[in-house]
């Protein structure tokens, strides 16, 4: 079955039909479309799979229509739950309105100097990253979180290049190590995952309409464009928020409306003064949601000296579907690093 009869019979299904996310919209099937194809990896006009793509397919699973957890390729040895990354302290606190202190970030970053430029580029961003959904050589490893570390840079001529390596897999036990070593150390550090570099016009980003305005409105409005905010809520703005840093460095005043955007949401929480996986000091925000079928919190943790989104994780909170994992379990997460 090739992946637009897979989406097709996806569609048929409707298997989120009984969920407060609601049937899948084109964009989240566009995004499972690329998910599922082989190819995607060499398309240049998605480089970035939105965060909702997995977890569309989570719902699909529960409802057990379609299920996009491959079936472990290293045989019956493998751990019966998968290898996920430790949480981090105070994620799953229950946190108070966030409203002052996202106003109070808004304030410092509206004055920072770091990325100052007009949006127009060069970009150079840098991330690792984790989710669930990763795969080496087109395989899904249970038996170790292997993250990967992005490079990307794009110009104002939409020429560019991106390497992604694999980073130092985290292996939850023993036993998860012995298995990983047994099927020949899938995604060792330092394997490379994709080398790709594109000449003028060849790369296409999320957020075309460069440089963004910093006006409330009107950048709420841009991040409507690819994202369904008004339909999917805050989890879904999170997620626009997310897609932008992934492929960008906001500068002072749009970072500062961001963090006004997200000041306006009631269902915001603060978590207070944390620590991401990087080992900076953060300052921790939470929404939690059932944004694509079972109950989660997103997390995203921003610098408390610029206002710049520094991590983003999200988090099974009580239901693990047909996923395999253990709840609380971290399904995702995403560092973002200054460019070198």
């Amino acid at each position: 079955m090739n992946s637009v009869d897979s989406i097709e019979t996806l569609r048929r299904a409707d298997p989120a039909g009984k969920i407060p996310d609601g049937p899948l919209d084109e964009r989240a099937r566009e995004d499972l479309a690329e998910f599922l194809s082989e190819a995607s990896a060499e398309t240049p006009s998605r480089q970035w799979v939105s965060r909702r793509t997995l977890l569309v397919g989570v719902a699909a699973a529960t409802a057990g229509a379609v299920c996009l957890v491959v079936t472990d390729p290293f045989g019956s040895t493998s751990p019966a739950v998968a290898a996920t990354p430790p949480l981090i302290d105070s994620v799953l606190n229950g946190g108070r309105p966030a409203k002052d202190g996202l106003y109070r970030l808004a304030a410092i970053a509206e004055k920072g100097t770091e990325f100052p430029g007009d949006g127009r580029g060069p970009h150079v961003v840098r991330t690792e990253s984790w989710s669930l959904s990763t795969r080496i050589d087109g395989r899904q490893i249970r038996s170790a979180v292997v993250p990967e570390i992005t490079e990307l840079t794009w110009n104002a001529d939409r020429s560019g290049h991106i390497a992604v390596r694999t980073g130092k897999p985290y292996l939850p036990s023993a036993d998860y190590q012995a298995t990983w070593k047994d099927a020949g150390s899938p995604g060792k550090s330092g394997t490379v995952v994709r080398d790709e570099t594109w000449q003028q016009g060849g790369y296409t980003p999320m957020f075309t309409n460069v440089p963004l305005p910093s006006d409330n409105d009107r950048l709420l409005a841009t991040l409507k464009a690819g994202h369904p905010i008004d339909k999917l809520g805050t989890g879904e703005l999170a997620v626009a928020i997310n897609d932008l840093y992934n492929e960008s460095h906001p500068g002072p005043a749009v970072r500062a409306s961001l963090l006004r955007l997200l000041a306006a949401r009631p269902d915001v929480v603060s978590l207070g003064q944390m620590t991401d996986r990087a080992g900076r000091p953060v300052e921790g925000f939470a929404i939690d949601s059932a944004l694509t079928g079972l109950p989660q919190r997103q997390i995203m943790m921003f610098s408390p000296m610029t206002g710049t989104l520094l991590a983003a994780e999200e988090i099974l909170t009580k239901d693990a579907g047909k996923l395999g994992v253990r709840i609380p379990s971290v399904i995702s997460y995403r560092l973002y690093f200054p460019a070198r």
